[in-house]
């Protein structure tokens, strides 16, 4: 059982013979970026607090905070987004113990495709302010296509894009049920009903992603110590252990002729073919302009991704690729770097035996 509080809990003593309830659904990226939706027609809002305006209303928002209505005209501090992000799977559930809640969610998005907007009024097609925003019909064909609405968008790359590329994790999905007197008005008051960090991502497909979600009690299976002694270094290349500039690695190139989603043909211009095994690669324009990819193997004039692009590169399309690390102290590791000062390694520790 949740109990409500605040004035959701008055309201609800006064047994209304309607009230509306819809489930908002917040996703909090590592970088502290919040994503809002719902499951409703309508998006939902929540206001500022308010103590000095003596036209504001009532209403207690629960776990968002305890805040009030401002003035009429006044803009939301936060809106769930409708008729956009569909997640479902996501459950109540409330246990005896330390047991670790873990469950199983789907994801829905079809980004719909935009179209640049006619220069010619008189001869298009007036098409208002439909859902893909204002727009008028292009006269010369069909352009190509852009990505949809801002709400599908997770730091400004499509949402099941985002999910392949990683930004996901360490990020965080909570559940809130926000109750309504009316369809449009602000809430009065919301329960939280789970909150949770993103585990893992079993599958993504076309138009839609499974992934499964655990409970903060995750926490308390960390391995401890957080540092293991082990043979290869413990740090991952250009994070902030490793000290290094990604920047200053980038290798720029053009995509050749042949290249498909699998293989992209280049001219390497890094004296180490191998420098750039599993390492990364950034598209700067073409139709993958900002999608990054892992890099499997390098040569002198391909690259081998690890998973298949979404689409195959066309010739002339550019990219930085950057190398990647074997995490020892040989070729290929942080004495290619020259950063051995920075190697979080122990290379005497024995490797694992089997006793008989």
């Amino acid at each position: 059982m949740r109990y409500s509080t605040g004035l959701l809990s008055a309201y609800l003593a006064l047994r209304p013979t309607q009230i509306i309830a819809v489930d908002c659904f917040t996703v909090t990226l590592a970088n502290g970026n919040e994503y809002r939706y719902c499951n409703a027609d309508v998006p939902v809002s929540f206001y500022n607090y308010d103590t000095t305006n003596l036209d504001s209303s009532l209403l207690s928002l629960g776990n968002l905070g305890s805040m009030v209505l401002g003035a009429a005209g006044e803009a939301p501090i936060a809106t769930f987004v409708a008729n956009s992000i569909r997640i479902s799977g996501l459950k109540y559930s409330i246990k005896i113990g330390m047991g670790v809640d873990e469950q199983d969610v789907t994801i829905s998005c079809l980004t719909p495709p935009t179209y640049p907007q006619s220069a010619s009024v008189d001869a298009s097609g007036d098409l208002g302010t439909g859902e893909l925003g204002d727009m008028l019909l292009a006269t010369d064909g069909v352009p190509s296509a852009t990505f949809g609405p801002s709400a599908e968008l997770i730091e400004g790359i499509p949402f099941l894009q985002a999910l392949r590329q990683g930004l996901f994790d360490g990020a965080f999905l909570q559940r809130d049920r926000a109750f309504l007197y009316a369809w449009g008005a602000p809430p009065i008051g919301t329960v939280t009903l789970f909150h949770g960090r993103i585990s893992s991502i079993d599958k993504i497909g076309r138009v839609e992603a499974q992934l499964k979600v655990k409970s903060d009690l995750v926490l308390l299976d960390t391995d401890f110590p957080r540092n293991i002694y082990q043979a290869s270094c413990i740090h991952i290349l250009f994070d902030s252990g490793c000290a290094l500039a990604k920047s200053a690695y980038a290798t720029s190139g053009t995509v050749g002729s042949g290249s498909t989603t699998m293989l992209i043909n280049w001219t390497n211009t890094n004296p180490l073919a191998t420098a750039f095994n599993e390492g990364t690669i950034t598209f700067t324009s073409g139709e993958l302009d900002g999608f990054s990819a892992t890099i499997g193997l390098s040569g002198s004039t391909s690259l081998a991704m690890i998973q298949p692009l979404p689409i195959a590169p066309q010739p002339g399309d550019t990219f930085n690729a950057y190398p990647g690390c074997n995490h020892t102290t040989g070729v290929g590791g942080c004495a290619t770097f020259n950063n051995l000062v920075h190697f979080r390694g122990y290379p005497n520790v024995p490797p694992p035996a089997t006793a008989f």
